[in-house]
């Protein structure tokens, strides 16, 4: 596997709308796809955003990271 080079960091807050198209979009850059990584920080959702998210636990690319809300 090749170095990470790049990151595409996405925050998410009660997202359920646009998050599933955010991400997608982050996974079709033409950067090589084991060159970068998708971080997701969900702040807290309440909505359905954590539910779309789990769907992408097997794509190694994508990373998840969950707190409370913050703000």
């Amino acid at each position: 596997m090749a170095k990470i080079k790049s990151s595409i960091i996405i925050r998410a807050y009660n997202a359920e709308a646009t998050i599933r198209e955010a991400l997608e979009s982050a996974l079709r850059q033409r950067f090589p796809v084991d060159q970068f990584e998708v971080v997701i920080v969900d702040d807290g959702s309440t909505d359905r955003t954590r539910d779309i998210l789990r769907e992408y636990t097997d794509n190694k690319q994508v990373t998840v990271v969950n707190h409370d809300h913050v703000g």
